[in-house]
């Protein structure tokens, strides 16, 4: 029987519990996710992650986004 694939929220799931930290920007990038936030909402309500924010400022633009990473 053929395993199967991880769907985005189970990627997304993994490589926080491995560690990871992801902006909206990589989640694209790794996992092809274009709503990110809606992931961690999903993985902070349903699923009862201990989820912690980041936001960080680019320092070129001045404009601030979230970094998300398991506490």
């Amino acid at each position: 029987m053929p395993r199967r694939r991880k769907n985005q929220r189970e990627k997304i799931q993994s490589f926080l519990e491995r560690g990871g930290k992801l902006t909206s920007m990589q989640a694209f990038k790794k996992f092809n996710a274009t709503r990110l936030s809606g992931v961690i909402f999903e993985l902070k309500k349903r699923y009862k992650m201990d989820i912690k924010t980041n936001m960080i400022v680019n320092k070129n633009t001045g404009k601030m986004y979230a970094q998300y990473y398991l506490a």
